[in-house]
Order: C-alpha cells, then sequence, then structure tokens
C-alpha cells in the first residue's frame, strides 16, 4: 500500500504545469459535451469520441495511476498553486469588466449578426468599462504617448477655473436666497462636473479610437471566460484541486488519529472547508435567479429568469404561487422652495435657472431664506397624517356660510362619497352609477326650504352662448335642451341652431373620410360623470349643407368651423342636466337638516346623524355635521392604529415668518403634493413671490419599501388557498421550499406596483454550514485544544 501511494516529488513548476492540464482538460471536456447534439438534436460523432477519450483516459489514470493522482492532490504546494490562481482570477474578476450574471451574453449563431444576437450591447459595456480603466490608469504616466490617443490634453484646469470665476461672481445672490452651505455645494459640484466632462471626452476617444483593440479583446476575454470568471469552468477547478487537497490531506496517517480529542477542532475545521466548497458546487449547478412583477391582489405561479425563460414555483413539494397582499415604498418628504419673476412679456417664470435644494425635515428644524427675511420653523410633522378638512361654526368676527358634510353610502354603509356641500353653489353630489343627484340650500325657515324643494326642476344639459363680434362679448345663455331651436344673426348673415345631442364626456375619433365623431365606451350614461361636457350643434345658414359642430366645456383640438364667423361656449349645469332622481337637502337657520325627493310634494324628512337615509339603488346619506354659518379649515391629525402599508401621506405644519406677517400652514405631499406662493418684501425693498412645496421625494430611493406577500397552495379543485405569509424587503427574505424572494424594485409612478426577485438556491444552508464549522473549528484548534494541553501537562 506504500508503493501505490508512494510519494511524489510535486515541484511549484510541476504543480503550476498540473494544475494548468487540469483547467484544460476540464475547458475540453466541457466543450465537448456541450457540442455532443448537433442543432438537428443528432449525436456528433466526432465530439462524442473525443468525449470518450477524455473520459476513458480521466477513468484510466484514476485506476492506474491512484499514487500518483492522490500526491498530486496531497502536495502542499498544488494547494499553494490552486489558492494563488484563485487570486489570480478574482483579480482578472475586478481588472477586466464581469458579464452580469442576471443577463448572460448570447452565444454566436450561424447567420445572425453580432447586432442581431445582442452581443454588441455587452460589448459597449465592455468597452467603455476597459476604456475607462486604462484612462485612470495611465493618465498623467504617459498616457498622450499611447497609439492612437490624442497629442494635447482635454482636461484643461486653467479653463475650468476661468468658468468657475465667472460662476463665483453669481454665487453671492444664491448664498443670499438659500444659504453659503448650498452656494459652496453648488460650486463644488459644478467644478466637478466641468473636470468630469472633459475627462469623459477623453475616455470616449480612447474608446473610438481603439475601437479594434477593444473588440478583439472582447472576443479573447469572451472565448478563454475571463468576462465570467467566477463562473468558468477552469475558475472551479482551482477549487476542485483545493477540495481534494483538503479531503485528501484530512486523512493523512489514517482515520483512527482523527478520534482523538485533539485532533477534533482539525477535523471539524476541515469538514466545514469541504461542506463549504460542496455548498458551492451545489448552488453553482442548481441555482436559478429571477424575478416576479406583481402588482396588489395580483398572484403567479410563474417567474421569469433573468435569462427571459419562464419557471415555476416548484421546489420540494407540491407547485405553489405567491401572492403579493400590500405593498408600499416610503420615500423621503422634502420641503422645496424657490422664487419667481415676471419676465419681459409678463409671463411668469423661475428667477433662478437652477434646482433648488430639497430639504428633509424634522420637528423644531429653523431654516432662514433670503437673507433672514423668510423664516420657516416646523412645528409639527406627521408620516402618515390626516389632513382632511374639518367643519366647525364660524365665530363672530369670522363670515360663515351655510355648510354641510354627508357621507354617500352603499348597501353595506361603506363610505362612497365624503363631501362638503355649501349654499348657493350649484356643486351637487352625483353618483352616475345610480344616477342621483343632490343639492343642498340654506333657508330661514321650515316653508321656504318645502317650496324650493317642491318645485320641479327643468331638465337640461347646460348652457349655450353665442360670442358676439371681434370683442367675443357673451350673448344671453339658452339652456341645452334636445331639440332646442334658436336664431343668431351675425354681420355676415343669419343662422338657425338646434341642439341635437348632449354628453357628459366628450371623446371624438376621426373617420375614414376625415370627419369627427363621438366615441361611445361601455357604461356611457346620460347621468355619468361630467368629464368632459359638450353639445352637439346643427347649424344650418340656409345656403347649402348644414354643419354638425361639438362645442366642449374644456378647450381642446376640435374640428375646423365650416362658419368661422359664428362661435359659441358651452356650460355644463349638474343640478339640471338628464338624473334618474333628485333629492333635495335643506339647511335652516336653527341648524335642522330636511331631506327629500325634488320636486316631490311630501313633506320633508329631517336628516340626523345618527339615522341615514334612504335614497335608492342601495345608496342612503348619512349627515356628519351641519352648520348656518361654518368655516372649513384643515387640521393636522396623525392616523391611529394603522401599519407600514397605509398609503396616508406625510404632512406638516409650518410656522412661515416674512417682515410684514407670521402664520401657520399645513401642508400635505397627497399627490404631487402642496404648492403654496408667499408674497413678501425682501431685505432691499424688493416684492419677493416665494414658491413653498412639500412632496414625496420620488427622484431618490426609497428610506423604506416592504412587501406584503402570501404562500398558496391549490386544493386540487381549482381554488388556491394561504399556507403562508411574510414581509420582504431589499434585504430580508421570505423563506419557502427553497426558495427566497426579496424586494427587488418598485415603479414611483405606480404605488400597487412591486418586483419581486426570486432565488433558488438549496446549496445556500450548506455553505453557511460550512462556514459555522469553520469557525467553530478554528477557535477549538486556537483556544481550546491548547488549553486542554496545558491542564493535561500540568501547566
Amino acid at each position: 500500500m506504500s508503493r501505490r501511494f508512494a510519494k511524489t516529488d510535486w515541484t511549484f513548476s510541476r504543480a503550476l504545469r498540473g494544475v494548468l492540464v487540469l483547467a484544460v482538460g476540464a475547458e475540453l471536456m466541457v466543450f465537448l459535451a456541450e457540442n455532443l447534439l448537433g442543432s438537428d438534436g443528432k449525436i456528433q460523432w466526432l465530439p462524442a469520441l473525443g468525449f470518450g477519450l477524455a473520459l476513458l483516459g480521466l477513468f484510466s489514470l484514476l485506476i492506474l495511476r491512484t499514487g500518483f493522482v492522490f500526491s498530486f492532490f496531497r502536495s502542499v504546494r498544488v494547494g499553494i498553486v490552486a489558492i494563488l490562481g484563485v487570486g489570480l482570477g478574482s483579480m482578472l474578476g475586478v481588472l477586466i469588466h464581469q458579464e452580469d450574471p442576471s443577463f448572460p451574453i448570447p452565444a454566436l449563431e450561424e447567420g445572425r449578426s453580432v447586432h442581431e444576437t445582442g452581443r454588441y450591447r455587452h460589448y459597449l459595456d465592455f468597452r467603455h468599462a476597459q476604456a475607462h480603466f486604462t484612462w485612470n490608469f495611465s493618465h498623467g504616466w504617459g498616457y498622450h504617448f499611447l497609439p492612437g490617443t490624442p497629442n494635447d490634453c482635454l482636461v484643461d484646469p486653467e479653463a475650468n477655473e476661468a468658468q468657475m470665476a465667472i460662476l463665483r461672481g453669481n454665487l453671492d445672490e444664491v448664498g443670499k436666497r438659500w444659504s453659503k452651505d448650498f452656494a459652496r455645494g453648488l460650486s463644488s459640484q459644478s467644478a466637478t462636473g466641468l473636470l468630469v466632462r472633459q475627462e469623459n471626452a477623453e475616455i470616449d476617444l480612447l474608446e473610438t479610437h481603439w475601437d479594434d483593440f477593444w473588440w478583439n479583446s472582447f472576443r479573447l476575454a469572451d472565448s478563454l471566460d475571463l468576462i465570467r470568471v467566477y463562473r468558468a469552468d477552469w475558475f472551479g477547478v482551482l477549487f476542485f484541486s483545493i477540495f481534494f487537497g483538503v479531503l485528501s490531506n484530512t486523512f493523512r496517517g489514517g482515520w483512527r488519529r482523527l478520534l482523538r480529542p485533539r485532533k477534533w477542532g482539525f477535523v471539524v475545521t476541515h469538514a466545514g472547508v469541504l461542506i463549504l466548497l460542496s455548498g458551492s458546487w451545489l448552488g453553482r449547478l442548481t441555482e436559478v435567479r429571477g424575478a416576479v412583477q406583481l402588482h396588489v391582489g395580483e398572484a403567479s405561479a410563474q417567474f421569469t429568469q433573468f435569462d427571459l425563460s419562464p419557471s415555476f414555483f416548484y421546489g420540494t413539494e407540491d407547485p405553489f404561487a405567491i401572492r403579493l397582499d400590500s405593498f408600499r415604498a416610503d420615500y423621503h418628504d422634502v420641503l422645496q422652495l424657490s422664487w419667481a419673476e415676471r419676465n419681459a412679456e409678463g409671463r411668469w417664470q423661475a428667477e433662478f435657472d437652477l434646482r433648488p435644494p430639497k430639504h428633509r425635515l424634522w420637528e423644531g428644524m429653523e431654516l432662514e431664506f433670503d437673507s433672514g427675511a423668510l423664516k420657516i420653523e416646523v412645528l409639527e410633522l406627521v408620516h402618515q397624517a390626516d389632513t382632511s378638512p374639518v367643519l366647525r361654526a364660524a365665530r363672530p368676527d369670522e363670515r360663515g356660510f351655510g355648510i354641510a358634510r354627508v357621507h354617500l353610502l352603499d348597501e353595506n354603509n361603506r363610505v362612497l362619497q365624503d363631501r362638503f356641500l355649501f349654499h348657493d353653489y350649484a356643486s351637487p353630489l352625483t353618483d352616475s352609477e345610480t344616477g342621483l343627484r343632490l343639492l343642498m340650500q340654506a333657508f330661514p325657515e321650515e316653508g321656504a326650504a318645502q317650496l324650493w324643494a317642491s318645485t320641479p326642476v327643468e331638465e337640461f344639459s347646460g348652457w349655450v352662448r353665442h360670442l358676439v363680434g371681434a370683442g367675443q362679448a357673451k350673448a344671453e345663455p339658452i339652456p341645452a335642451s334636445l331639440d332646442h331651436q334658436f336664431s343668431v344673426r351675425t354681420s355676415a348673415r343669419d343662422y338657425q341652431v338646434r341642439i341635437v345631442r348632449t354628453v357628459p364626456t366628450l371623446r371624438l375619433r376621426r373617420s375614414e373620410d376625415g370627419s369627427f365623431s363621438h366615441l361611445e365606451e361601455p357604461g356611457d350614461t346620460p347621468w355619468s360623470t361630467a368629464e368632459n361636457p359638450a353639445v352637439l350643434l346643427r347649424i344650418d345658414s340656409g345656403q347649402g349643407e348644414p354643419e354638425m359642430r361639438w362645442v366642449a366645456e374644456q378647450e381642446q383640438i376640435l374640428p375646423p368651423s365650416r362658419f368661422s364667423d359664428l362661435s359659441f361656449e358651452f356650460a355644463w349645469d349638474a343640478w339640471s342636466a338628464p338624473s334618474r332622481q333628485r333629492f333635495a337637502l335643506a339647511l335652516l337657520a336653527d341648524g335642522r337638516v330636511l331631506l327629500g325627493e325634488s320636486g316631490s310634494p311630501d313633506p320633508l324628512r329631517e336628516l340626523t346623524a345618527s339615522q341615514p337615509f334612504s335614497l335608492s339603488k342601495g345608496r342612503s346619506l348619512a349627515l356628519v355635521s351641519a352648520f348656518p354659518a361654518a368655516v372649513v379649515e384643515r387640521k393636522l391629525r396623525a392616523k391611529e392604529g394603522v401599519g407600514f402599508f397605509d398609503p396616508s401621506p406625510g404632512a406638516v405644519r409650518l410656522r412661515v415668518v416674512t417682515p410684514q406677517k407670521e402664520e401657520e400652514w399645513i401642508l400635505s405631499a397627497a399627490g404631487r403634493g402642496d404648492l403654496r406662493d408667499l408674497r413678501y418684501v425682501g431685505p432691499e425693498g424688493q416684492e419677493r413671490v416665494a414658491l413653498l412645496s412639500f412632496f414625496e421625494d420620488r427622484q431618490e430611493l426609497p428610506k423604506e419599501w416592504k412587501s406584503r406577500l402570501s404562500i398558496l397552495k391549490s386544493n386540487g379543485e381549482g381554488t388556491w388557498l394561504p399556507q403562508a405569509e411574510g414581509d420582504v424587503r431589499v434585504n430580508d427574505y421570505l423563506h419557502y421550499q427553497g426558495f427566497r424572494f426579496f424586494q427587488r424594485d418598485a415603479r414611483p409612478d405606480d404605488p400597487t406596483y412591486s418586483g419581486i426577485g426570486v432565488v433558488y438556491d438549496p446549496g445556500l444552508e450548506t455553505v453557511l454550514l460550512g462556514l459555522w464549522m469553520v469557525m467553530v473549528g478554528t477557535m477549538v484548534v486556537f483556544f481550546v485544544t491548547p488549553l486542554i494541553t496545558r491542564r493535561h501537562r500540568g501547566i
């Protein structure tokens, strides 16, 4: 047995040659194995023969020269060479631009160009990265002596300094308006930008002038797997050598000696290394990465791998699906201040052509602008706030209005609309689904209210006005009821106009003959919500064909008019427009609220906060509050009992102080945020117009984003039932059947979308076990064993 495992003298040169032969042989075998099948699916005899001979040679070496093989892996010099190779490969992985493992470079295909396969895009990334490294490495050390590079350096510090001198002369006013820190930062960023622009120009020249060199380098690096070092077969061979070196040396001297207590740390450490490497190989062979794109409420049983191939969630058990139950990206709420001025044409424009700074706020924060003429103090900051208006009775010194706040409820008493109704303001509560309308008016006593409510409403859609003369003076309005006809006289001729049709929302489309028509959509009714109301007029001059003209309430591009001397405008009347049922709400001077059907002689019924009033089609009305003389004010309140996923926006209460006045503002980040303008006199007597905005900064990464997922499994009857749930973040995973789910991306313009990263790596647990064993074994070797040895020796 001693001869069979006889020691071979492995010098460093022999070890190096042996590792190289092993690496080249592995690459050759993988190449032959990948080419066993041709494009037609048939076995190619030449690669098959080569692969078979390679396997035969490998098995012969293992059987006939077992001692030689064992001595190779047991050699310390072979292990050192393998470790040095790993270090060299890691260096190459840093110095050479690496392929993105999520989007691998497509293989060459016969008959398709590099542009068609997408390889050229990867080449451009490689070229830019290598040119950037070459320039930074060699600039200042003879870069301009390299062939194909410009002799004159484009980086000109003196020219940059001349431009910066001009900029600094204009920064004094910027420092006075915002702050000296902002001016200094702007100066530093500008200087860096000028320098980087010149550097990038030289790098661009290096890319284009050395294009042939970069292309040949890319092809060579691709062929030798230098752009995918960590997944290359030759790099895996180095770890293979380390693995068998550790394994063969662990049992050097026999296995019985490993049972001694003094060797336990040695055994645990070496076993940990072997398990770690085994887990890495297992992960390399079985790892799958991808992503699934979901909106809140959606579920999916498959995901897309990074090579764009679909894959199903199928772990150690039955298939499953994931559902996105909730998602929220919490962005920073920021305050931004700018100034506006009128230009020579009288239009408002930004006073400074730069991006104002964004301020992340905290309670007690104090900001000063315009040399102290404008001061802002943060009194209260709430990250999930309720800033809905609050109705209260007007004080004696305030001008109040008749106001009622009501809730429109469905059959399950869920709030569909939360509305404030104002006296003498023709903006009724409307419900497009049921076709009901409700209007409020204030009255001194019940008799006047009953008379108003019982009077039938004349139904028409709005008002049509003829615009007269060059000054576009407005004639008397005409009710827009169907088939109503009226005459219009201009300086050119007389016209007969008939109202043909009215629509709550106009959608024009051009036909093939060039004419325009209104596009109907499913669900359109005469009582639908008016988004762009319009009226269709038939205009007849008595000479030739009449004109069919749409007149919209909102400005929009309409077909050219045949009769250019005739102009109209249209205004929608939400109360008189067609409806299924109208209700009248009367607010009396004594505070009572009465409700009844409009046009009905039946007495009005009192509406109270405790008893909702049934309307029609499953709708009911609930009174929240009502005041004959009231004001609406905005208050800042923190939402109670809400979790992270509640989408309520942030809000802030500010104290704004100018030389003329002091006031408190409440700003909300809802939607695109609040924008308020402030007029004051500056420190030198100039009138200022400041624009103060508070919003979510969606241009930056969120400070926190999280998704709540549910794992669903089929019960075999077509129903998916929840099995587990959990929250995921960027570095917080949900584990299920070998899969790991984590937060990958989001879309600032779509708050319901969440990109979930997917990783299937069954070797991960093995790698972690190996790391723990290495740590424990090392502690035993260096701490526990010496202590035991000392006590044994009586020290």
